[in-house]
């Protein structure tokens, strides 16, 4: 079954510009009312964007796309409570300096009944990589699903050392190193 491409917009300062109705769908499902069209239009993008490394990341996808006019993609992991989502980011550039992003599920797991289900509160000083969905324990970044013991969840983001590195292989996009228009 085809799964909804949740789309939206920015404009060139980074406001939500426009979205489409599956987002309210994707926001209504998971609980998600404090972000439904009528409460994140106008505003920016960052109010919805936690942690500072991850912030940063996406600055620089966003000045790449528009200095390059390179539409850029890559996977990123989307969970909720009991659900393991990989969707596929696109970013396209537009007029104006504005950029339209598509997101598209790529594969959903069913975690609810996973006994390593646990609160993040309890792992609140974890980082959680924003791309992959990888905690850092330690020095060591680990995918929460594939851990032993339990599924650690966690209240801050980050982007770990293999999505870095994977960002600067997949194109000039995805950095500040890219070429001219």
């Amino acid at each position: 079954m085809q799964q909804p491409v949740v789309e939206y917009t920015i404009d060139s300062k980074d406001a939500l510009a426009s979205v489409n109705a599956e987002w309210d769908e994707f926001a209504r499902e998971n609980d998600g009312g404090a972000v439904m069209a009528d409460r994140v239009l106008g505003r920016p993008i960052w109010d919805f964007i936690e942690g500072a490394k991850t912030v940063l990341f996406y600055r620089m996808v966003f000045l790449g796309c528009r200095e390059t006019g390179v539409t850029t993609r890559f996977d990123f992991r989307c969970d909720s409570p009991g659900v393991r989502r990989v969707l596929c980011m696109e970013i396209i550039p537009g007029a104006n300096g504005a950029l339209t992003f598509r997101n598209e599920i790529l594969s959903i797991s069913d975690m609810s009944a996973d006994p390593r289900v646990l609160s993040f509160r309890q792992y609140a000083d974890r980082n959680r990589c924003a791309i992959c969905g990888s905690i850092k324990i330690g020095e060591e970044w680990i995918d929460i699903f594939d851990f032993s013991e339990r599924r650690i969840e966690v209240g801050g983001y980050d982007i770990c050392e293999s999505c870095r590195q994977k960002a600067r292989r997949q194109g000039p996009a995805t950095l500040l190193e890219f070429p001219k228009k």
